[in-house]
């Protein structure tokens, strides 16, 4: 089975993630699972409650905004330990087109590429200034030189990943990851391909790019900072030998005129000479010293990379399997794997039995406590029947409210095409009720968050139920923790 992840930076993106959300592909051709993963970067407004209003698989939150390179390495890592096999990222803004994904995947898909980036036509874009479209392109120009692949499109967020790509990424800039992980491809002879891609028209003004000088600067601080660490014996030996062999240009000039006999007044040029040639020497030493330091980093970057792998290749709750690699796991992996799994179950159950009070929990709270430690609210569930913790206030819970009081809605209209779904489902059920999971489909079918569905029941007198099953695993029966 082939795993796509589509990962999401968010940094206050209430408005336009449902947009993005919308507009991404659910089935592609060579893929067998599709799942949603977004990176909240310390968001002051809902976003986090509208991803999970609209299904998102995986919500990964962080305290405070630690900017956008950082989000895009966090998630990469949520990726893998989620058994992803190819990562698309995109930008919560909308601003690519969902149904490009597949376009993306498809070099990697067919084994012809590591990394797959979205060539947007920077010179061509409307909503680009003629500066800025001018500058896109001389910093693509410069890019692609310091990492020595073609690079159409440098700054593009829109690109795809293969899994052992992903372990090999490491971000170490605190302002974006565009630039630096094209060094580090280059730099690590991964193939790089670029497909022409479509965008959306422009919601909003962007957050990367407040204005011209300082993207410049920034971006230039970026280019010249990873390629010295990557290529640091060509950076300090052109340097030392631009001042050494000015050094022997100036020494030259004084042994002339000394041999000519007019030396006495150009002592200067003998101790300019001197200088020249002690710095230069000087900084081919240090350019020596830095390629072994790039050369142990490398090393270094090896073992990060096995340890990834072997961290990656197993997840707490879920033994997934990469399509990247053909060897099966050896005993002491899955042991070590096992005992991931109890721990994480320790820690569920211990969660659950400090938040219920009087033998009850709230599903909104169970929901809670699967975001925060990043698990299936299955999961959460088992552990609560294994506690012999009920699980209440279900349709509260699912449908993103809080814990507090019944607050859904009669939605004021429900359109049509809602309206039947529903009614259809209740004639297939025979029932007046509507189950959670049910209402999940529904939704996921009409590309409308939850919440509407909840709100659309309401306005027709159906009742939603029952949640608890609906939420943790079957519609008939009730959860058992064997489950």
């Amino acid at each position: 089975m082939t795993k796509l992840i589509i990962q999401i930076p968010c940094y206050n993106e209430e408005y336009t993630l449902p947009q993005t959300l919308q507009d991404l592909p659910r089935h592609l051709p060579g893929i067998d699972e599709i799942e949603y993963l977004v990176v909240d970067d310390g968001s002051q407004d809902r976003t986090v409650e509208v991803a999970r209003e609209w299904g998102v698989h995986h919500i990964v939150r962080l305290k405070q905004n630690c900017g956008l390179a950082h989000a895009f390495q966090t998630g990469l890592e949520a990726a893998i330990r989620a058994g992803a096999d190819i990562i698309v990222n995109t930008d919560a803004d909308n601003q690519y087109r969902g149904a490009d994904v597949e376009r993306l995947i498809e070099p990697i898909l067919a084994g012809k590429a590591d990394i797959v980036v979205g060539d947007r036509g920077v010179a061509a874009l409307e909503h680009f200034s003629p500066l800025k479209r001018l500058l896109q392109r001389l910093g693509s120009w410069v890019v692609e030189h310091a990492a020595g692949i073609p690079i159409p499109d440098a700054t593009s967020g829109f690109r795809a990943l293969t899994r052992d790509a992903a372990l090999r990424m490491t971000v170490l800039g605190d302002y974006t990851y565009t630039l630096e992980t094209l060094i580090q491809a280059g730099a690590r002879r991964m193939k790089v391909v670029y497909v022409p891609i479509r965008t959306n028209p422009q919601t909003r003004a962007s957050r990367l790019i407040r204005n011209i000088p300082s993207f410049l600067l920034l971006s230039a601080v970026t280019i010249v900072r990873f390629y010295i660490m990557y290529r640091p014996l060509r950076v300090f030996i052109t340097i030392g030998a631009l001042l050494l062999g000015g050094g022997v240009l100036v020494g030259a000039r004084f042994l002339y005129y000394f041999v000519v006999g007019q030396g006495g007044g150009k002592v200067q040029s003998l101790i300019l000479a001197a200088i020249l040639s002690i710095i230069g020497f000087q900084v081919c030493l240090i350019g020596l010293i830095a390629d072994l330091v790039r050369l142990n980093r490398r090393m270094l970057e090896e073992t990060l990379y096995r340890v990834r792998r072997a961290e990656g290749a197993y997840t707490p709750l879920l033994l997934s399997t990469s399509s990247t690699s053909s060897t099966l796991p050896t005993l002491q992996t899955l042991q070590t794997s096992k005992r991931m799994e109890v721990s994480m179950d320790e820690r569920i159950r211990a969660t659950v039995q400090a938040q219920a009070q009087d033998g009850t929990l709230r599903c909104a709270g169970a929901f809670r406590i699967a975001g925060e430690l990043d698990v299936p609210p299955l999961a959460v569930g088992k552990a609560a029947d294994e506690l012999g913790i009920h699980l209440t206030h279900c349709q509260l819970g699912l449908f993103g409210y809080g814990e507090q009081g019944a607050v859904v809605k009669a939605a004021d209209s429900v359109p049509p095409e809602l309206e039947a779904a529903i009614r259809r489902q209740l004639q297939q059920l025979g029932s007046d009720r509507l189950p959670c999971r049910t209402a999940w489909e529904i939704a996921a079918q009409l590309r409308i968050p939850r919440m509407h569905v909840a709100n659309a029941a309401e306005a027709l007198g159906v009742r939603i139920g029952p949640c608890q099953l609906g939420a943790f695993g079957g519609e008939k029966g009730h959860h058992k923790g064997a489950l």
